[in-house]
C-alpha cells in the first residue's frame, strides 16, 4: 500500500487502519511558499492539504500511517528536503508511563528550580527541562482508560540528564470545570509536572491567567525552552483526540474537587504528552 494522507485516514483507519506512527514537523517550520512546494515533493500531498496542517510556529501533522516503515520511509524524504520530522507512535499519546503529575508550587532559583510535589520537593537543573506545554484542561472530558489511583510521588526518579524509566499510571476519571495549566515536560524522565492556577495560589483571589503565563515564560527563558500554545489550533490535537477510547466519561459523587481535578482530560493530555516526545526528539542529539 502507497503512502496514506491525514485526510484518507480521517475517513478510513478507524474502521479499517488504525495508524501507529505520527509523521511531524516542528514549529521551526518556516511557511514559505517554496517550503510547501518541497513538502509536496516529498509527501505526495497536494499545497492546500499540507497548509491544512502545517504552520509556522507550531507543531503539525504530515501524515499519519499504518505502516512504520513507510513513516520511517516519509520522514527520510522529508529530510533529504531539507525539513527535520519526528517520528512518534501513536501510543505515546497514553502511555501509562508517562503520567502528570500536579506540582503545588514552583521556585525559581539562580541555577535550578525547585517543584513542590504532593509528597516531596525536587530540585530540578534548567538544562533537564524539554519544553513547558501550556492550554487549559478539562478534567473528564473523555473517559481514561484503565482505572486505579494516581502515583506516589515518593516514587518518582529525579530528574537528571538521561535515560527514562517506568512510573505508574493516573486515575479513573470524572467531570469537572476547565482549568488553566502548563506542564512542565523533562530530557531525561518521562513523567510531566502539571502546575495550574488553584496550585499556585493557594485559593487567592488575584492568581490569573496572566500569573501562569508569567512563571511559564521566565521558567522557559531561563531554561531556553520553548512555551507551546497550539493546543487550539494545531493538527496535532486531532490526532491525540482520535488516539483516545472515545467512551463517555462516568459519573462520581460530589464532594471531591481535589480528586477529581487532577483525573485526565483526553484532549490536553494526549496533546500535551505527544508536544513533550516531539521536542525532546528535537533536543537530543
Amino acid at each position: 500500500m502507497g503512502l496514506v494522507g491525514l485526510s484518507e485516514l480521517d475517513e478510513l483507519s478507524y474502521r479499517q487502519i488504525r495508524p501507529q506512527m505520527f509523521v511531524l514537523l516542528g514549529p521551526d517550520f518556516e511557511g514559505s511558499n517554496e517550503a510547501y512546494q518541497r513538502l509536496v515533493r516529498a509527501t505526495g500531498l497536494v499545497a492546500y492539504d499540507l497548509r491544512a496542517r502545517l504552520r509556522t510556529g507550531t507543531w503539525g501533522v504530515v501524515k499519519a500511517l499504518a505502516d512504520p516503515a513507510q513513516a520511517v520511509l516519509l520522514a527520510k524524504s522529508l529530510s533529504d528536503e531539507g525539513f527535520r520530522p519526528v517520528l512518534l507512535d501513536r501510543t505515546v499519546a497514553h502511555d501509562p508511563s508517562r503520567p502528570i503529575v500536579p506540582v503545588r508550587s514552583v521556585t525559581l532559583r539562580e541555577t535550578d528550580f525547585v517543584l513542590a510535589l504532593p509528597e516531596r520537593d525536587m530540585a530540578v537543573e534548567y538544562a533537564a527541562l524539554a519544553c513547558i506545554v501550556r492550554g487549559e484542561v478539562q478534567p473528564g472530558r473523555i473517559l481514561q482508560r484503565g482505572s486505579g489511583t494516581g502515583p506516589s510521588s515518593a516514587t518518582f526518579r529525579a530528574v537528571a540528564a538521561s535515560s527514562e524509566g517506568p512510573l505508574s499510571g493516573q486515575g479513573t476519571q470524572s467531570p469537572f470545570e476547565a482549568y488553566q495549566a502548563a506542564d512542565l515536560h523533562f530530557l531525561s524522565a518521562p513523567w510531566i509536572g502539571r502546575v495550574d492556577l488553584h496550585s499556585l495560589g493557594g485559593g487567592a483571589l488575584d492568581v490569573n491567567p496572566r500569573t501562569l503565563d508569567a512563571l511559564a515564560d521566565d521558567l522557559a527563558r531561563r531554561a531556553k525552552v520553548r512555551v507551546d500554545r497550539g493546543v487550539r489550533t494545531s493538527s496535532v490535537v486531532s490526532i491525540a483526540e482520535q488516539s483516545s477510547s472515545r467512551r463517555a466519561p462516568t459519573s462520581e459523587p460530589p464532594g471531591v474537587r481535589e480528586a477529581r481535578r487532577e483525573q485526565a482530560d483526553e484532549r490536553f493530555d494526549p496533546y500535551s504528552r505527544l508536544i513533550g516526545a516531539a521536542e525532546r526528539q528535537l533536543r537530543t542529539p
